[in-house]
Protein backbone atom coordinates (compact mmCIF):
# COMPACT_ATOMS: atom_id res chain seq x y z
CA UNK A 1 0.00 0.00 0.00
CA UNK A 2 1.25 4.01 -1.14
CA UNK A 3 0.61 6.23 1.81
CA UNK A 4 1.12 9.84 1.00
CA UNK A 5 3.42 10.69 4.59
CA UNK A 6 4.94 8.87 7.37
CA UNK A 7 1.86 10.49 9.50
CA UNK A 8 -0.28 8.40 7.40
CA UNK A 9 1.52 5.25 7.66
CA UNK A 10 1.54 5.47 11.40
CA UNK A 11 -1.98 6.14 11.14
CA UNK A 12 -2.59 2.89 9.05
CA UNK A 13 -0.17 0.89 11.15
CA UNK A 14 -2.34 2.08 14.45
CA UNK A 15 -5.63 1.30 12.76
CA UNK A 16 -4.35 -2.22 11.60
CA UNK A 17 -3.80 -5.17 13.74
CA UNK A 18 -2.23 -6.63 10.11
CA UNK A 19 -1.57 -3.82 7.72
CA UNK A 20 -0.04 -4.76 4.29
CA UNK A 21 3.56 -3.60 3.29
CA UNK A 22 3.19 -0.17 3.51
CA UNK A 23 5.46 2.82 1.46
CA UNK A 24 5.40 6.63 2.00
CA UNK A 25 5.31 8.43 -1.17
CA UNK A 26 4.88 12.13 -0.69
CA UNK A 27 2.17 13.99 -3.04
CA UNK A 28 4.08 15.73 -5.86
CA UNK A 29 3.22 19.33 -7.60
CA UNK A 30 4.65 20.63 -10.54
CA UNK A 31 7.82 23.13 -9.63
CA UNK A 32 9.39 25.72 -11.59
CA UNK A 33 6.76 27.91 -11.93
CA UNK A 34 6.50 29.99 -9.07
CA UNK A 35 7.91 33.90 -8.16
CA UNK A 36 9.53 35.22 -5.35
CA UNK A 37 7.02 38.12 -3.72
CA UNK A 38 8.06 41.28 -3.58
CA UNK A 39 7.99 43.55 -0.43
CA UNK A 40 4.54 45.42 0.23
CA UNK A 41 4.82 49.18 -0.42
CA UNK A 42 3.74 51.83 2.05
CA UNK A 43 -0.14 51.91 2.43
CA UNK A 44 -0.56 48.47 0.35
CA UNK A 45 -2.02 45.51 2.57
CA UNK A 46 -0.99 41.90 3.54
CA UNK A 47 -3.04 39.76 1.41
CA UNK A 48 -3.69 36.21 3.54
CA UNK A 49 -5.59 33.44 1.75
CA UNK A 50 -7.50 30.12 3.15
CA UNK A 51 -8.21 27.55 0.06
CA UNK A 52 -10.33 24.64 0.98
CA UNK A 53 -13.85 23.03 2.50
CA UNK A 54 -15.60 25.09 4.42
CA UNK A 55 -15.43 22.56 7.35
CA UNK A 56 -14.36 21.69 11.05
CA UNK A 57 -11.75 19.33 9.59
CA UNK A 58 -10.10 22.59 8.12
CA UNK A 59 -9.73 24.71 10.78
CA UNK A 60 -12.01 27.61 8.94
CA UNK A 61 -13.91 28.82 12.48
CA UNK A 62 -10.15 29.96 13.32
CA UNK A 63 -9.61 32.31 10.26
CA UNK A 64 -11.31 35.11 11.71
CA UNK A 65 -9.96 35.28 15.43
CA UNK A 66 -6.67 34.78 13.90
CA UNK A 67 -7.05 37.85 11.60
CA UNK A 68 -8.18 39.67 14.43
CA UNK A 69 -5.22 39.26 16.33
CA UNK A 70 -3.11 39.82 13.53
CA UNK A 71 -4.75 43.10 12.81
CA UNK A 72 -4.98 43.67 16.51
CA UNK A 73 -0.84 43.60 16.18
CA UNK A 74 -0.84 46.74 13.92
CA UNK A 75 -0.78 44.90 10.45
CA UNK A 76 -2.88 45.91 8.07
CA UNK A 77 -4.22 42.37 6.70
CA UNK A 78 -6.81 41.52 4.96
CA UNK A 79 -8.26 37.67 4.36
CA UNK A 80 -9.38 35.99 1.09
CA UNK A 81 -11.47 32.44 1.83
CA UNK A 82 -11.88 30.26 -1.41
CA UNK A 83 -13.99 27.32 -1.01
CA UNK A 84 -16.92 26.39 -0.18
CA UNK A 85 -18.99 23.59 2.72
CA UNK A 86 -21.16 23.67 5.58
CA UNK A 87 -19.88 26.33 7.87
CA UNK A 88 -19.84 28.75 5.02
CA UNK A 89 -23.25 30.68 7.40
CA UNK A 90 -21.38 30.25 10.50
CA UNK A 91 -18.05 31.75 8.96
CA UNK A 92 -20.13 34.48 7.76
CA UNK A 93 -21.55 35.16 11.08
CA UNK A 94 -18.87 35.12 12.64
CA UNK A 95 -17.26 37.48 10.18
CA UNK A 96 -20.17 39.98 11.00
CA UNK A 97 -20.01 39.49 14.99
CA UNK A 98 -16.18 40.41 14.55
CA UNK A 99 -16.50 43.58 12.23
CA UNK A 100 -14.16 42.79 10.14
CA UNK A 101 -16.45 42.11 6.55
CA UNK A 102 -14.84 45.17 5.02
CA UNK A 103 -11.44 43.15 4.92
CA UNK A 104 -12.35 39.66 4.68
CA UNK A 105 -13.47 38.16 0.82
CA UNK A 106 -15.74 35.11 0.70
CA UNK A 107 -14.61 34.13 -3.15
CA UNK A 108 -16.46 30.86 -3.29
CA UNK A 109 -15.33 27.91 -5.37
CA UNK A 110 -12.38 28.34 -7.63
CA UNK A 111 -11.22 26.43 -10.44
CA UNK A 112 -8.07 27.51 -10.53
CA UNK A 113 -6.76 28.36 -6.99
CA UNK A 114 -3.53 28.55 -8.29
CA UNK A 115 -4.71 32.11 -9.40
CA UNK A 116 -5.41 33.36 -6.06
CA UNK A 117 -2.08 31.65 -4.58
CA UNK A 118 -0.17 34.01 -7.21
CA UNK A 119 -1.75 36.99 -6.03
CA UNK A 120 -1.49 36.51 -2.15
CA UNK A 121 1.58 36.62 0.15
CA UNK A 122 0.72 34.44 2.57
CA UNK A 123 -1.73 30.92 3.04
CA UNK A 124 -2.78 29.97 5.92
CA UNK A 125 -3.94 26.52 7.41
CA UNK A 126 -5.14 25.86 10.70
CA UNK A 127 -6.47 22.53 10.06
CA UNK A 128 -6.94 19.61 12.98
CA UNK A 129 -6.14 17.05 10.48
CA UNK A 130 -5.27 15.91 7.36
CA UNK A 131 -3.43 13.32 4.97
CA UNK A 132 -0.24 14.95 3.69
CA UNK A 133 -1.96 18.12 2.32
CA UNK A 134 -2.19 19.00 -1.61
CA UNK A 135 -3.65 22.86 -1.03
CA UNK A 136 0.04 23.86 0.64
CA UNK A 137 2.67 22.21 -1.31
CA UNK A 138 0.04 23.68 -4.44
CA UNK A 139 1.24 27.20 -2.45
CA UNK A 140 4.65 26.09 -1.93
CA UNK A 141 5.12 25.97 -5.71
CA UNK A 142 3.91 29.38 -6.74
CA UNK A 143 6.51 30.93 -3.90
CA UNK A 144 3.68 31.30 -1.39
CA UNK A 145 4.89 30.81 2.22
CA UNK A 146 2.53 28.68 4.69
CA UNK A 147 1.59 28.90 8.65
CA UNK A 148 -0.08 25.59 9.59
CA UNK A 149 -1.18 24.29 11.90
CA UNK A 150 0.84 21.89 13.98
CA UNK A 151 -0.38 18.63 12.99
CA UNK A 152 2.18 15.92 12.32
CA UNK A 153 1.51 15.73 8.29
CA UNK A 154 2.04 19.55 8.41
CA UNK A 155 5.14 19.17 9.82
CA UNK A 156 6.32 16.67 7.34
CA UNK A 157 6.39 19.78 5.06
CA UNK A 158 8.61 21.60 7.13
CA UNK A 159 11.27 18.77 7.14
CA UNK A 160 15.02 20.45 7.06
CA UNK A 161 16.76 23.65 8.28
CA UNK A 162 13.96 25.96 9.84
CA UNK A 163 13.33 28.91 7.47
CA UNK A 164 10.05 31.37 7.20
CA UNK A 165 8.65 29.69 3.84
CA UNK A 166 6.52 26.70 6.18
CA UNK A 167 6.13 27.83 9.85
CA UNK A 168 4.30 25.44 12.14
CA UNK A 169 2.28 26.51 15.07
CA UNK A 170 -0.08 25.40 17.80
CA UNK A 171 -3.76 25.88 16.82
CA UNK A 172 -4.77 27.63 20.05
CA UNK A 173 -1.74 29.80 20.08
CA UNK A 174 -3.26 33.21 18.25
CA UNK A 175 -0.04 35.09 19.17
CA UNK A 176 2.91 32.67 17.80
CA UNK A 177 0.41 33.55 14.40
CA UNK A 178 0.75 36.68 15.02
CA UNK A 179 4.21 36.49 15.18
CA UNK A 180 5.09 34.17 12.56
CA UNK A 181 2.65 36.64 10.05
CA UNK A 182 5.01 39.12 11.16
CA UNK A 183 7.92 37.44 10.33
CA UNK A 184 6.75 36.81 6.79
CA UNK A 185 5.27 40.46 6.20
CA UNK A 186 8.91 41.73 7.41
CA UNK A 187 10.85 39.34 4.77
CA UNK A 188 8.21 38.28 2.30
CA UNK A 189 11.38 37.86 -0.27
CA UNK A 190 13.03 35.37 1.31
CA UNK A 191 10.16 33.72 2.74
CA UNK A 192 9.13 32.99 -1.10
CA UNK A 193 12.45 31.96 -1.39
CA UNK A 194 12.31 29.60 1.47
CA UNK A 195 8.73 28.24 0.07
CA UNK A 196 10.40 28.00 -3.32
CA UNK A 197 13.12 25.85 -2.20
CA UNK A 198 10.80 23.53 0.04
CA UNK A 199 8.75 22.63 -3.43
CA UNK A 200 11.87 21.43 -4.76
CA UNK A 201 11.60 18.02 -2.66
CA UNK A 202 8.01 17.08 -3.59
CA UNK A 203 7.88 17.71 -7.86
CA UNK A 204 5.68 14.92 -9.63
CA UNK A 205 9.21 13.83 -11.14
CA UNK A 206 10.62 12.48 -7.67
CA UNK A 207 6.70 11.01 -6.84
CA UNK A 208 6.95 8.99 -10.31
CA UNK A 209 10.39 8.09 -9.81
CA UNK A 210 9.46 6.30 -6.02
CA UNK A 211 5.96 5.31 -7.27
CA UNK A 212 7.51 3.15 -10.19
CA UNK A 213 10.57 1.72 -7.37
CA UNK A 214 7.62 0.56 -5.23
CA UNK A 215 5.78 -1.67 -7.42
CA UNK A 216 9.15 -2.25 -9.02
CA UNK A 217 10.27 -4.04 -5.48
CA UNK A 218 6.26 -5.75 -5.37
CA UNK A 219 6.83 -7.50 -8.28
CA UNK A 220 10.31 -8.84 -8.68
Amino acid sequence: MIVVGAAAKGEAERRWRRPPPIAVVPNGVPVGHGSVREPIDDGGELQLLFVGRLTEQKGVLDLVPALVAIRGAGLDARLRVVGEGPLRAALADQIAAAGVGEVVDLVGFSADPLTEMRSAHLLLAPSAYEGLPFTPLEALSTGLPLVLSDIAPHGELNAGAPGIGVQVLPREDRQEWVRAVQRVAGDLAGASRDALDRAGSHGVAAMVERTVAVYRRAIG
